[in-house]
């Protein structure tokens, strides 16, 4: 990781210049609700590939002219960044698989539309350098579902980094 100030401003907007062309393909609607002026400490690219990941699983997920909403709120300690859509939904045993690699909500729509089942498994990986915590729920088939993700705001390096003894 490239550790620097992260603006999450310019984070949210690269992130959504990125999948900008497959929502308006889509029909859909983007709602952004960002505090301002938000940073962290971390890798701006990762972070911003985060971001671009949830975007496109929720695009590919939802239906033509479907919703999706992205919000961005900060605490003291953390920044919470939420991804929500009123897409295909998924069953429990779903949602406990889909940060693992490979696994895929409905393996026919993500492969006609090229996916490979590892854009969430990377997303946990990217978070989980960063300190931070990934999240997904659903409330089932076709009600949507809404990814989390938590990053602290000052990097926090693993035990097993930190506890290293020279």
């Amino acid at each position: 990781l490239r550790c620097e100030t992260v603006d999450m401003d310019r984070v949210v907007d690269d992130a959504i210049e990125t999948v900008r062309g497959q929502i308006e393909s889509a029909g859909q609607s983007l709602e952004v609700r960002v505090t301002p002026g938000v940073t962290l400490e971390g890798d701006q690219t990762r972070i911003t590939q985060v971001v671009a990941n949830l975007l496109n699983n929720a695009v590919k997920y939802s239906e033509h002219g479907g919703r999706i909403t992205l919000t961005l709120v900060a605490t003291a300690d953390d920044v919470i960044l939420d991804v929500a859509d009123t897409g295909i939904g998924m069953t429990g045993e779903q949602v406990r698989r889909a940060f693992d690699l490979f696994s895929q909500a409905a393996p026919q729509a993500a492969r006609s539309q090229g996916g490979r089942g590892i854009g969430l498994a990377l997303v946990r990986m990217l978070v989980q350098l960063h300190g931070g915590t990934t999240a997904l729920e659903s409330d089932g088939l076709g009600l949507g579902s809404t990814a989390r993700v938590r990053l602290p705001r000052t990097m926090r390096l693993p035990a097993a980094v930190t506890d290293r003894r020279w």
